[in-house]
């Protein structure tokens, strides 16, 4: 109860934040774009993950509004970056399950036409949870969002229901390869079977894949050799806020592109 009342006025008092992790071409030479990540500021818990947050926002409504705010900064931070005339690549950011279900395609729309935000500076990132839901209406606004160009990723792919029918139902751009199978290759017989048939079923689908949480070369190399398209994680950087991701990009201007990244061949 005091965690809902203080998220009442966290958006407000300016306690939340984005975070950014970027998201590298899985041979470790090109910066594509980042990972949208909230992060809320607790002036007595210190800084909280959405996962202790996000499940009450949902359950309360409240993340109705935070959704909304998330969407509205990623597209004035990627505007003010262009403008900078820094490319920032593509912004990936989680969509909330409730949030989908208000006329999202609509508000996003309107959002993209106020700040003039092309459809490739966006990807949005879905969990398998959304498509629970009435199965037309998530099917309506799937379509109205590639409509306009928007790139659609299946996140966590593995860790939920996993019914493949999903894939089949609805047409998505990208899929997301959950940490957890990610963190036992090459080493894990399960996992190199799971990571290697996810991957093999993605590129029979036409999907771009990315692997979350790659810390270590071997993962990388592993990941590369079976035909990943991107990654993310530890190995390439962490999350950083805005200020820290805009100095990161205007860091990497001008340099070559295979020495950005040391990765072991």
């Amino acid at each position: 109860m005091q965690m809902e009342q203080d998220l009442h006025v966290a958006l407000e008092s300016g306690q939340l934040a984005l975070h950014f992790q970027p998201i590298f071409d899985a041979t470790g030479h090109r910066h594509r774009g980042a990972e949208v990540l909230l992060r809320w500021n607790h002036p007595e818990r210190g800084t909280t993950a959405p996962a202790d947050f996000i499940p009450l926002a949902e359950a309360t409504g409240q993340i109705l509004g935070i959704g909304h705010w998330v969407l509205d900064q990623a597209c004035r931070k990627w505007l003010e970056w262009h403008e900078a005339g820094i490319d920032p690549g593509f912004l990936a950011i989680n969509i909330s399950r409730v949030q989908f279900r208000k006329r999202f395609s609509r508000t996003l729309i309107d959002l993209m036409t106020h700040y003039g935000i092309p459809a490739h500076a966006l990807e949005l990132e879905i969990t398998e949870s959304v498509l629970l839901d009435d199965h037309q209406e998530v099917n309506e606004e799937l379509t109205s969002l590639r409509a306009v160009g928007l790139k659609l990723s299946l996140d966590d792919f593995g860790t939920g229901y996993s019914s493949l029918s999903y894939l089949k139902r609805f047409r998505f751009d990208v899929l997301k390869i959950d940490r957890s199978f990610v963190a036992g290759v090459p080493g894990n017989p399960d996992d190199v079977s799971l990571v290697k048939a996810i991957l093999a079923m993605a590129k029979g689908l036409d999907l771009e894949v990315v692997a979350e949480g790659v810390e270590t070369n071997d993962q990388l190399r592993f990941l590369r050799q079976q035909g990943c398209d991107l990654a993310q994680g530890y190995l390439f950087a962490k999350p950083m806020d805005a200020d820290a991701y805009c100095v990161y990009l205007q860091s990497r201007r001008g340099e070559p592109e295979r020495a950005r990244i040391a990765v072991a061949s």
